[in-house]
């Protein structure tokens, strides 16, 4: 009976030590895909964090450039205002007439220096907005392309905890068969000796309960 026993708990072994080396070479494989995965999402992160910087400093620098072109608008209509209201007065003298041809000058002059002011403050603004709205499409991909690496990441963890745990239980079905092994060796060591030392044996090697789980055992493929 013994033998037969001894028999089918080697074989357990024999079939346990590949399955064993199978469970470790995936947990171990998909630890490392997770670590590549946490590499790739960092590096995705990293770049994330950088262009949502240059971002805001192209929104700020826009908002700047919008405000320039509120404050040219403002003055080019106040200077609009006022060759109007030059253009309506009559010269009581040629003096005056010659003050006004002067203001007239001046203030032509001052308008189109703040509609060029006006364009080229809109100008600068379109191409900080451009340049915004190209940043953030670049962030927007590199969201999607971390937010992926992130889902392989998980993928990667869920399944080396699968084979961890099935290693594990394969471990403990092996030391259970260890065990089982060593206690039949023992008994039969007892059954071989006169009783006082087969007491004297059995007090010196007692061991803790053997793992006997149908479950466990199936689970390990046995």
């Amino acid at each position: 009976m013994n033998t037969e026993i001894i028999t089918q708990l080697q074989k357990n072994l024999t079939k346990l030590r590949p399955k064993l080396q199978e469970e470790m070479r995936l947990r171990n494989e998909f630890n490392q895909a997770a670590q590549r995965a946490v590499k790739k999402r960092n590096k995705f992160n990293s770049k994330v964090k950088v262009l949502d910087l240059e971002a805001k400093e192209l929104q700020a620098e826009r908002n700047s450039h919008n405000q320039s072109v509120r404050k040219y608008k403002k003055k080019r209509k106040q200077i609009t205002n006022e060759l109007r209201e030059i253009k309506k007065k009559v010269a009581q003298s040629s003096d005056e007439q010659k003050i006004n041809g002067r203001k007239l000058i001046d203030l032509n002059k001052a308008h189109d220096e703040a509609h060029e002011n006006v364009q080229n403050e809109a100008n600068l603004a379109q191409e900080k907005h451009d340049l915004m709205l190209e940043k953030n499409t670049q962030t927007n991909e590199l969201r999607i392309q971390a937010n992926d690496a992130h889902r392989q990441l998980r993928q990667s963890k869920q399944k080396a905890d699968l084979h961890h745990k099935r290693y594990i239980i394969i471990t403990v079905c092996q030391k259970s068969c260890r065990k089982m092994l060593e206690a039949i060796e023992t008994q039969e060591q007892v059954e071989s000796i006169p009783e006082e030392q087969a007491i004297e044996k059995l007090n010196s090697n007692l061991k803790p309960i053997v793992e006997n789980n149908d479950d466990l055992f199936d689970n390990a493929g046995l």
